[in-house]
């Protein structure tokens, strides 16, 4: 959607490729975050925008401070559970990963829950600006989140369903399950999403998942507020429970265990049976991790607060719905990973339905 130049240490230069008519939801939130003072983002130092003689006004250039990194998250991350894993095996298979060579990725695992905690509470703050005023979640808010997530798993059943039969027999493995429950599903993805009632809903970053956040000296930046593409300028800038964040980022972690025990350096079936068990515990470790870091952030905010029991429904529901947005994004541009977000949506739904995946 943009072509990067970086100027020094001083700026990045985001040229639009996707003009449209409209206010850019990256200018809008960057420039909101950098007034409120949230230094845990690159901050708006301008816009170049061209407005037509009827009046529409459409940004071309975004121009950002620069922050020095070594990568992004996404890269950094596989790139070292990759390595500790490696290494786990070749040296010693009865170190529990976690408390040496992982422990860094753990760390910085919690580090990303801290700032999107704190992302949180400064976009659940009250504010004059209408576009950002937060909003209790009431008959329409929850409807629309219904349809939503209920929309979007059953798009992604439909999606398998086009499948041609036999293609892939480990793929007609994970997804004829699912398929004999889509109606089931569905149903419960809904029912779940009731669980928003009476939530706050605010501004979020609207497409997080660890390719969003740059890694600077062992501190997370988080970066790219335009939302998910495919939506159009509305759904981008329309206001949502803040835990469709957290989700992406489950889901985020869980591709990525899974991308880590595609390609390893086993010899024999025992090493990579501990290999694909260490980067696994890794990945529970991550998530307990980020989930313990983010509730302590938001904690600063009473409004952001709610009971345990409502907070897990309504993290399933997006998780549902995550899961079933990968499902048709792979099944649409690279039928080959549908087997990740297969298994993910079939972990999802035996673990709300207390059986073992």
């Amino acid at each position: 959607s943009n072509s990067s130049l970086i100027v020094g240490d001083l700026a990045m230069i985001k040229l639009i490729r996707h003009i449209f008519p409209g206010i850019h939801p990256e200018v809008e939130m960057t420039r909101y975050l950098t007034r409120a003072g949230y230094d845990h983002t690159a901050p708006l130092l301008g816009e170049v925008a061209h407005t037509d003689s009827s009046g529409r006004r459409s940004t071309l250039i975004i121009v950002q401070g620069a922050i020095r990194n070594q990568g992004d998250a996404w890269n950094w991350m596989l790139n070292n559970l990759r390595r500790g894993a490696d290494e786990l095996v070749l040296n010693d298979p009865a170190v529990q990963p976690g408390d040496d060579v992982f422990q860094p990725l753990i760390s910085f695992v919690a580090m990303v829950g801290m700032r999107l905690g704190e992302l949180h509470v400064v976009l659940a703050g009250e504010t004059a600006d209408e576009a950002f005023s937060p909003v209790i979640a009431g008959d329409s808010e929850v409807e629309a989140m219904k349809k939503a997530v209920a929309g979007e798993v059953a798009y992604a059943m439909s999606k398998l369903a086009e499948r041609e039969e036999n293609a892939d027999p480990a793929i007609d493995l994970l997804a004829a399950p699912l398929l004999k429950r889509r109606s089931e599903l569905v149903e419960l993805a809904a029912t779940l999403a009731e669980a928003t009632r009476h939530t706050l809903m605010t501004r979020t970053h609207g497409d997080f998942h660890l390719g969003q956040i740059l890694v600077s000296e062992g501190d997370a930046v988080i970066i790219d507020f335009e939302g998910e593409p495919a939506k159009n300028l509305a759904e981008r800038r329309a206001k949502t429970n803040p835990l469709r964040d957290v989700a992406g980022l489950l889901r985020s972690l869980s591709y990525l265990v899974a991308t880590a025990q595609l390609d390893n350096d086993a010899v024999i079936e025992h090493e990579n049976e501990v290999r694909r068990e260490a980067i696994a515990r890794f990945g529970r470790q991550a998530e307990e991790a980020f989930l313990d870091a983010y509730a302590q952030a938001v904690s600063a905010s009473k409004a952001l607060d709610m009971p345990p029991d409502q907070r897990r429904r309504v993290l399933d529901a997006f998780l549902l719905e995550k899961a079933a947005y990968e499902i048709a994004y792979e099944a649409r541009n690279r039928p080959k990973w549908l087997p990740i977000p297969l298994s993910g949506l079939t972990e999802i739904v035996s673990r709300l339905a207390g059986v073992p995946a």
